[in-house]
């Protein structure tokens, strides 16, 4: 394995996963402004993934623990699904929510960087959700991803958008939390993506606006919790507020400085 630091570790992932509901279904009918940024995130699966033939072919989330995404890829697409999260509460959450949903799927608890079972190169889609920014040397880490992937396959990487103003507000209401990722822009993810052997196809900004904070604490109590409630109450609304004109109106302009996250679309060459 790479020298790579794990900024968050399986201690804390155990620890949230331990205070945390199972996750609801992806519902594509909802309206609820709250699920917003799915309905953006599948936007953008729908333009590189509806028009594979899926049959036989396989998708891995790595960094699975409590996820809902493995059976909407299972329902909307057909794909066969597996997860990998080294956090034993993780797993258990995404196993229960496969079977609430009545998908058959394989989670593998494990280190992704280390599997107890030889699972490189058999899958077609790669995709992470919020994990590899957790990592301290990212090139390295999306280079050990790949190593998941068929010549040919896909990795899809998903990461909040810490470099702008969101980051900033996290670093001064959480800063525990803001220390466990590495603040990439667009650009750094992309120079990832190319360092890591991969054929970038598309790295971009997505969702124009997010204020909200998340008060999680990572370790420690967040110090002067009821004012940053409050704070972080008002940036949730006027952030709902601005997603409700995104969707009805049209996207605002997606920047380093305002956008929620950032999206990569890479490819195995092969």
């Amino acid at each position: 394995m790479q020298d790579i630091r794990d900024k968050a570790g399986e201690a804390y992932w155990s620890n949230v996963w331990e205070k945390t509901e199972l996750n609801p279904a992806i519902d594509l009918q909802s309206k609820d402004m709250h699920f917003y940024p799915q309905r953006a995130t599948l936007k953008i699966f729908d333009r590189f993934l509806k028009d594979i033939p899926v049959k036989g072919k396989k998708l891995v989330e790595i960094g699975c623990g409590n996820s809902s995404w493995l059976p909407y890829f299972s329902k909307q697409y057909g794909f066969d699904v597996y997860g990998i999260d080294y956090s034993e509460e993780g797993c258990e959450q995404a196993e229960k929510i496969l079977q609430r949903e009545n998908v058959e799927g394989t989670i593998y608890c494990t280190d992704a960087f280390n599997p107890a079972e030889d699972l490189h190169s058999e899958f077609d889609i790669v995709v992470s959700f919020g994990v590899v920014e957790h990592f301290s040397d990212t090139a390295s880490t999306l280079n050990a991803f790949s190593k998941y992937l068929r010549p040919g396959g896909l990795m899809i990487t998903a990461i909040p958008n810490m470099s702008g103003f969101n980051g900033w507000l996290h670093k001064v209401m959480n800063r525990p939390l803001y220390d466990i990722h590495v603040p990439l822009d667009k650009k750094q993810l992309a120079d990832a993506v190319r360092k890591s052997g991969l054929h970038e196809i598309m790295t971009s900004y997505y969702i124009g606006i997010s204020l909200n904070v998340q008060l999680t604490a990572a370790g420690e109590p967040v110090k002067n919790f009821r004012l940053k409630r409050f704070i972080s109450r008002t940036g949730a609304a006027i952030t709902l507020f601005f997603w409700w004109i995104e969707e009805k109106l049209g996207a605002f302009p997606k920047t380093k400085w305002f956008s929620r996250g950032i999206v990569s679309v890479a490819q195995k060459p092969g």
